[in-house]
């Protein structure tokens, strides 16, 4: 006979338990297992909720990216070989390419909103330097754009090594010879990371401070500029590289979406939901 209790996750009822304490005790006081089942209602409840939500949000992408077939989501991305994402190196390069290719500016503007910079400032820039050595420091990526100013962007995927952001920016505008006014420095890094920098006293004297994004910005300027009239071929790039972001640094597993993972679930509704707002970020 089938035990009572809750059988909604796979488990036999709770009654099962009721003996343990017998053994060391002749007349325990049976545990109210009733508890335990309540949570796990109430547990179902919140992951119930988030799905209605993210069910809609995902329709609404599939119906937006129906020219590459879905929403990226719903692919598998490890193993998506034209993509190389083993280093840290690699999503750097695809950072500074997408920038360097975008004709529109929609995506640079939406990731970066630097306040100084109108949208047509960010199309198509006068250069993307990767890895440029300076003395004793290396600059992931710099950005000159069209009005003559300076962006740099340093790229974290994990590595712990935040504090030198500051002093990297410092000698790049040295080594371009830019003035404070038209430099911008930005950090890149896992939103796990995010604590960590800020306990850090990263910025240095006299220097434009350092602005931090994460890779779900990247994730929701991806989006926005999807929905731009960027040019195909650089919407099948990002398409790409915005399923490889949110499945593999973001974190949510969309390729098993038939056993609802739960895995920053709450992370990628944000994303999807920013994605088809229009406004840039905030710089």
């Amino acid at each position: 006979m089938e035990a009572a209790g809750n059988t909604k996750y796979g488990c036999a009822g709770w009654e099962v338990f009721n003996g343990w304490d017998s053994i060391r005790t002749p007349d325990p006081a049976l545990p109210d297992w009733q508890t335990f089942d309540d949570l796990f209602d109430a547990y179902s409840a919140v992951v119930d909720g988030y799905y209605t939500e993210f069910d809609k949000l995902i329709e609404q992408w599939d119906g937006e990216l129906a020219e590459f077939g879905n929403d990226p989501t719903r692919s598998d991305w490890s193993r998506f070989r034209p993509l190389r994402l083993s280093r840290e190196e690699d999503w750097s390069d695809w950072l500074a390419y997408l920038t360097e290719r975008s004709d529109t500016g929609v995506f640079a503007q939406c990731l970066l909103g630097i306040p100084a910079l109108k949208q047509s400032d960010y199309g198509l820039p006068l250069s993307v330097d990767r890895e440029v050595s300076y003395g004793r420091y290396r600059a992931d990526i710099v950005v000159q754009w069209s009005d003559g100013s300076h962006t740099h962007i340093e790229v974290k995927v994990g590595d712990g090594d935040l504090g030198k952001t500051g002093a990297t920016g410092r000698e790049m505008r040295s080594y371009y010879g830019q003035s404070e006014r038209k430099w911008t420095n930005f950090i890149l890094m896992l939103s796990e990371q995010v604590l960590e920098w800020d306990e850090l006293d990263h910025d240095e004297p006299g220097e434009p401070p350092v602005n931090t994004l994460t890779w779900a910005d990247v994730s929701i300027a991806l989006r926005r500029a999807l929905r731009s009239d960027e040019t195909l071929l650089w919407k099948a790039w990002a398409y790409s590289f915005l399923g490889a972001i949110e499945q593999r640094l973001v974190g949510f597993p969309g390729h098993r979406l038939e056993s609802r993972p739960i895995e920053n679930l709450d992370r990628k509704i944000r994303i999807m939901k920013r994605g088809l707002e229009h406004e840039q970020r905030n710089g």
